[in-house]
């Protein structure tokens, strides 16, 4: 058997044939030959290296596969996966241990299972057999504990079961979670976070915590995009940055800098707070875009302090917009009576991110980096894991951490200090969510009754493209314009959104068929321009045209980001009657944007990345639970002046979505709220009760209004024409119980 210390050589040096063969012939039974395999695509060789024999009799076929430094396998791994799954079914193997390397230092292995089917007449149906794929990143700076872990349970008398067992990344996600909710437990004994807004204590510290959480797990995924200073996350470099001893530092300095006045300010403007003789003073009052806490660097020259962040973009998006704000008339009124409610009369804080002496924020260092087992650092237990930016699919994982295994997390969290789930939550160990392949199953069936219905296309057609064995277009031009019409047109909604986990998956899914139907997005891009021509502002028109063209420029023509982007913001939304549940389903989408931008070295160009869309339209806080009253004509309040307001209001939105200067959203935010007036005013003129109209105004976008209740008026806040429920969004909710039934 090979030792735990050779596995972590033998993973953590770039690819060996004969070291890998010999290791496996340590571990399990195998035959070994060699034998090159004739191929097409991507790949520059393919060779069988042997077989392994298990005990229940099944066998795996050892193959290699040498791909070039060029070959993006996260664009290509259906055809990575099939590639192999292909010989296999050619030789009724039951699955294959298989090597990617691409002579760059850094090499992949997978697992792959390939699963039978019968026929009608019983016989095995090796065309349409489902292949699943885990896979481990190994070699150079990667993170091999797990798999050192994972090849340590193997041996002779294996079975295909335990091979299953052990490399599933169910376990990961199960391990990484007990290790971080007992990180979050002993927090939330530790920590101090304003609470203006005066909510009770374990639940503000608790959404206080996940909060922090959403920001720095969505950093760490940038810093594997070499978007943020490594050296920001490394111990012996941050002792360099600032003086330890100050408690709170690394929250205060590092985190709260990076967030706020980093990712949420365009390169160009990013600057310190003003001082007087080197004090702070009140010009930058509530400012929360501008670097605070010089004090606590060790560098006390500001230029030397800003070139630490000058490598990591400006993303936009809302993610790190500071919650700190001016309290308004009535918090004001209530300070005056009663001025032990907070500290300051002026202000509302919430992030507490503020140079003043008064200020109770207390995050303490150690939390962040510790090496002790029953206390790790949360910075030293991310360093512990692998990550990756790719979301996992039923058929193919990362047994890494992916955006979606931080979404079931998060929502073990949020379960945890709800007091209806809290206790089912805790002895759910890991496992309180709606598992992958449910989640697939009602997308799939949800899609398939919709297109069913908006399309002429036949049944067997439309299944077909759910299958990702088979991506391949058997559609008619008609069809295919069809259906992607039917795409651009769709709306999902989900009720309860959680995580995101029901909208990511459709996402994905709309992804890939669009893929498949549409491989170099020139219909895609046509549909959006063909929309686009017909707007009225010849100003706004222009723009937007331009944002196509960079969008789907030659260089981009294959990339998913100009899919998700537009189906993001035309066909997706959310509502949730936790607040910080619709900010962890922005994350995930968030995520799914910036994995498909390349970073440049041009900070002029804000180094390659498009600054994320303002999501605060597309997930909203509400009770979905409580109904709105309406007249009882479901025509009555279809006036012209409310139908026209409601254009001008949805223009708004999808205007306010690309905004990306803190003046522009102001403004837009501003232009929202007086048509949301004018609107609930319209409405109640043609016969809506007055505490229904009350609701629209109240509604979004943007992170610092009170969330508003009831499911109608927050879904005629984010969906066109959806004050009357419009039959547009029928479909989704019945399809969507089609699916959960």
């Amino acid at each position: 058997m090979t030792t735990e210390d050779e596995l972590m050589r033998l993973f953590k040096q770039p690819y060996q044939r004969d070291d890998w063969l010999r290791m496996l012939g340590e571990q399990l039974p195998i035959n070994q030959f060699s034998c090159p395999i004739s191929i097409k695509g991507d790949a520059k060789a393919f060779f069988q290296l042997g077989k392994v024999s298990l005990a229940d009799n099944k066998e795996l076929g050892i193959y290699e596969i040498q791909t070039t430094p060029e070959t993006r396998l996260h664009r290509n791994r259906v055809e990575m996966r099939q590639l192999v799954a292909k010989q296999c079914q050619q030789s009724t193997l039951d699955g294959a241990l298989a090597v990617y390397d691409d002579n760059s230092g850094n090499w992949r292995f997978s697992f792959i299972s390939v699963e039978y089917k019968l026929n009608d007449q019983g016989q095995i149906n090796r065309q349409e057999s489902a292949s699943k794929r885990f896979t481990y990143l190994l070699g150079n700076n990667a993170k091999v504990r797990t798999a050192v872990e994972r090849f340590s349970r193997l041996n002779k008398t294996a079975t295909l079961t335990d091979l299953k067992s052990a490399f599933a990344v169910e376990q990961l996600n199960k391990e990484f979670y007990e290790e971080l909710f007992k990180w979050y437990e002993k927090a939330k004994s530790q920590v101090v976070f304003p609470n203006d807004e005066r909510e009770e204590k374990d639940k503000h510290i608790s959404i206080s915590l996940i909060r922090l959480l959403t920001r720095l797990l969505f950093v760490w995924f940038l810093k594997e995009k070499g978007l943020i200073n490594r050296n920001f996350f490394e111990f012996d470099k941050v002792r360099q940055m600032i003086d330890w001893s100050k408690e709170s530092g690394y929250y205060k300095a590092i985190l709260q800098n990076l967030f706020f006045a980093t990712l949420n300010r365009e390169i160009t403007d990013r600057t310190f707070r003003t001082t007087t003789n080197g004090n702070p003073n009140s010009n930058n009052y509530l400012v929360a875009h501008v670097y605070r806490y010089q004090n606590i660097f060790l560098l006390q020259d500001k230029n030397a302090i800003l070139r630490l962040f000058e490598q990591t973009p400006f993303l936009n998006g809302g993610l790190f917009e500071c919650l700190d704000r001016e309290a308004n008339e009535d918090e004001r009124r209530d300070h005056e009576k009663d001025g032990t409610i907070r500290k300051e009369k002026l202000a509302i804080r919430v992030d507490g991110f503020s140079d003043r002496e008064d200020n109770v924020l207390d995050v303490p260092n150690n939390l962040f980096f510790n090496e002790d087992e029953k206390q790790l650092g949360l910075i030293t237990l991310l360093n512990r894991y692998q990550f990756t930016v790719e979301e996992s699919t039923p058929l193919d994982a990362d047994v890494a951490l992916d955006p979606e295994l931080l979404g079931l997390v998060f929502e073990n969290l949020l379960a945890s200090y709800n007091p209806e789930t809290r206790q089912t939550a805790r002895k759910a160990s890991g496992s309180y969510y709606t598992p992958r392949e449910i989640v697939t199953y009602m997308v799939d069936e949800s899609l398939k009754a919709y297109f069913a219905q908006a399309t002429n296309i036949a049944d067997h057609k439309i299944s077909r493209l759910f299958h990702t064995a088979c991506a391949e277009n058997d559609l008619t031009e008609n069809e295919t314009a069809s259906l992607i019409q039917a795409i651009d047109t769709i709306k999902i909604i989900d009720p309860a959104v959680g995580s995101g986990a029901f909208p990511m998956g459709i996402l994905q899914r709309l992804v890939q068929i669009l893929g498949i139907v549409d491989s170099e997005n020139k219909q895609w891009k046509q549909r959006q321009t063909d929309i686009i021509d017909k707007l009225p502002d010849p100003e706004s028109r222009e723009q937007a045209l331009k944002e196509v063209e960079t969008i789907f420029s030659k260089e981009n023509r294959f990339n998913d980001f100009g899919r998700k982007l537009y189906l993001i913001e035309k066909c997706i939304y959310g509502v949730d009657i936790q607040p910080i549940a619709c900010q962890i389903a922005k994350l995930r989408f968030f995520i799914s944007l910036a994995i498909e931008q390349e970073p440049t070295d041009d900070a002029e160009d804000n180094y390659g990345v498009k600054p994320l869309p303002n999501l605060e339209t597309k997930f909203v806080a509400a009770d979905t639970l409580l109904a709105l009253e309406k007249p009882n004509q479901l025509t009555l309040g279809q006036t012209e002046t409310v139908l026209s307001l409601e254009k001008e209001l949805t223009a708004n939105r999808e205007r306010y979505f690309h905004a990306t200067s803190r003046t522009t959203k102001r403004n837009y935010r501003d232009k929202d709220k007086q048509l949301r007036d004018r609107l609930a005013a319209a409405l109640q003129e043609a016969g809506f009760p007055t505490h229904a109209v009350d609701k629209i105004a109240n509604g979004p976008p943007t992170t610092r209004t009170p969330a508003p209740t009831g499911l109608t008026p927050n879904i005629c806040s984010v969906l066109p024409k959806a004050s009357t429920w419009s039959s547009e969004i029928r479909p989704t909710f019945s399809c969507r119980k089609m699916a959960a039934n």
